[in-house]
């Protein structure tokens, strides 16, 4: 492709194709302005100049999926379970997650009811917190309209397939919350673990569960995750608005104590409550640029 990092390319969307955004995967240079003229949106995407890859400004990619996803036309009305996607973002989306995250909002209302909330451009505690808010600050008519929550980060790597095979796979378990097998950016080693705080490791790793199936847990990751809405519902009866901290948690073999993560500290809390949690195995999902993608 020609062209610099200084230099603009204009292209014109004649209709926004998923053809078109596994184009956009490929550029690695310079920055892209799209038009979409069935929405009236402008897309500016700018390169990340430490890593040779464009990421895309947040609000306004999700702005024009938002516009898809309540758009669409000629679609026949039928009886599908409603989810509300809960979507911490940072400013950008890496040019990867974008991929993912346009084929995702391009066929998914094939398959479910959306509703989705976005928290962009905050810590990820606050962000979270925010937007579990979104779901408990509705009124009891609204919440009856939502079967499921759908937690999503947005540099996560997935397809469709792992999006529909966690959400059925949910539905057979019988548990109140259920993550696919994350892995963080850097660490090979899965992210599902058991609590036990007698112990000099409080927060202990399941090894070797890699194609086991279902297995039940104490905690996982949150970047890829469903649960039943009444978890959000028992936790802010619990807790109120701040179900996700950062503590340090005192320890008898640490002086210092033990540094909990936000997502720890939620699920901490939740088994406390009775709440049940597993992790599907077979669904691997890793960070864009991470060991495992």
């Amino acid at each position: 492709m020609p062209g610099s990092h200084n230099s603009v390319l204009h292209r014109s969307f004649w209709s926004v194709s998923l053809e078109l955004c596994e184009q956009l995967s490929l550029a690695r240079k310079g920055i892209w302005v799209q038009k979409a003229p069935c929405f009236g949106i402008e897309l500016c995407l700018l390169p990340d100049l430490t890593q040779g890859a464009l990421k895309v400004p947040v609000p306004a990619f999700f702005l024009i999926f938002r516009k898809v996803i309540r758009g669409l036309v000629n679609m026949e009305t039928k009886k599908m379970k409603t989810i509300l996607f809960l979507l911490p973002t940072y400013k950008y989306i890496s040019s990867r997650c974008f991929v993912c995250f346009s084929k995702f909002f391009f066929n998914i209302k094939k398959h479910y009811n959306v509703k989705m909330s976005l928290c962009e451009g905050m810590y990820i505690t606050l962000a979270r917190n925010n937007l579990s808010e979104k779901y408990t600050s509705l009124d009891e008519q609204q919440k009856k309209e939502i079967d499921l929550v759908v937690w999503m980060d947005d540099d996560v790597v997935f397809g469709m397939q792992q999006v529909i095979g966690l959400i059925e796979k949910f539905e057979s378990t019988g548990l109140d919350m259920l993550s696919a097998l994350c892995f963080s950016r850097y660490n090979k080693e899965p992210m599902a673990y058991t609590f036990d705080f007698k112990e000099k490791r409080p927060i202990i790793p399941l090894e070797n569960i890699r194609n086991t199936g279902i297995v039940k847990c104490d905690a996982a990751g949150f970047g890829f995750l469903v649960m039943k809405p009444e978890v959000l519902d028992k936790m802010h009866a619990s807790l109120g608005k701040w179900m996700f901290k950062t503590p340090v948690m005192p320890h008898e073999e640490f002086k210092e104590g033990i540094y909990i993560g936000e997502d720890i500290y939620f699920y901490m809390k939740a088994k406390e409550l009775g709440i049940t949690m597993g992790v599907d195995t077979d669904i691997i999902i890793g960070h864009d640029g991470g060991v495992i993608e």
